[in-house]
């Protein structure tokens, strides 16, 4: 049985349905930042409540009291505070437990691969994996044509998920899955990358998605700058490299402006040209 820490990853995770991914997403942020309280949370709680039973079990219950205006039967007194950390620890838990990892079965190289493994890497940190159980995980996760390519790989090098590292296994899948080639080509994709056609905004989102497979690019902000305004359109580039902008976020928000200063600009050439071709007369009576 594969072990993991902590309360919350106790269980077997569920079987995964179409949105586990979409929901790994929605919540990795919140999960988080309480994944490392929530055990101690959840013994306070525990505590609490212990207290609270013997507490209760030491005293009578209360009489209604007229004077007071009080109804003890009322049943709908505020919930305390200890109440609502406890159902948000139950929450949380909850929430964590029905998070499935997601599935690779070979058919999407490249980008897809490139995503399950990133997927994987999220959902060990989620569930706290005990570093030696997640190869165990990862391979228990490849179906169809992925799966068939594991057991032969095994095979062949004579080893098995539960004697290697998370990060071995990731080196044989990227072996197969992404291999130099397909880095070799979003290279040159980047390299050749231009706006074209393109919204500044779709040529920013393009050049971001290329950039994360030339990691050495990453880190060189002045490359990257420098990049990006050279494959503008002259227009626009031309511009933004007059205000020499320091940081990434400086060049978007200035090439941004530029292209809607030049869609204002264009709009109204083109209103004063319709109005033009087609000047309203008057006639006179005689």
């Amino acid at each position: 049985m594969v072990r993991t820490r902590g309360n919350v990853a106790n269980n077997a995770p569920p079987e995964g349905g179409a949105e586990t991914t979409q929901k790994l997403d929605e919540i990795l942020a919140a999960l988080l930042d309480t994944r490392d309280r929530l055990a101690v949370l959840e013994q306070q709680v525990m505590g609490n409540e212990e207290d609270e039973e013997v507490d209760n079990n030491n005293q009578q219950p209360p009489e209604d009291n007229p004077d007071m205006g009080v109804d003890v039967n009322a049943g709908n007194a505020p919930i305390q505070p200890e109440n609502k950390k406890a159902r948000l620890a139950a929450e949380l838990t909850n929430d964590i437990k029905r998070i499935s990892p997601p599935k690779y079965d070979g058919t999407t190289l490249g980008d897809g691969a490139k995503n399950w493994l990133s997927e994987m890497e999220k959902y060990f940190a989620i569930r706290n994996f005990l570093e030696e159980t997640k190869a165990i995980w990862g391979a228990y996760q490849l179906s169809h044509e992925a799966s068939s390519w594991w057991d032969s790989r095994k095979a062949e090098l004579n080893i098995d998920e539960t004697n290697i590292t998370w990060d071995q296994f990731k080196g044989y899948f990227r072996q197969r899955w992404l291999p130099q080639l397909f880095y070799d080509q979003k290279m040159t994709e980047f390299q050749n990358l231009a706006q074209g056609k393109l919204t500044v905004t779709e040529y920013w989102e393009r050049f971001t998605k290329l950039l994360k497979y030339v990691p050495q690019y990453q880190t060189d902000e002045k490359f990257r700058i420098w990049k990006f305004i050279m494959g503008l359109n002259p227009v626009i580039g031309g511009e933004v490299d007059v205000h020499s902008p320091t940081t990434m976020e400086g060049v978007v928000e200035k090439a941004i402006r530029q292209e809607k200063k030049l869609k204002a600009i264009s709009a109204h050439k083109e209103k004063v040209r319709k109005k033009t071709a087609n000047p309203s007369s008057t006639s006179l009576a005689p």
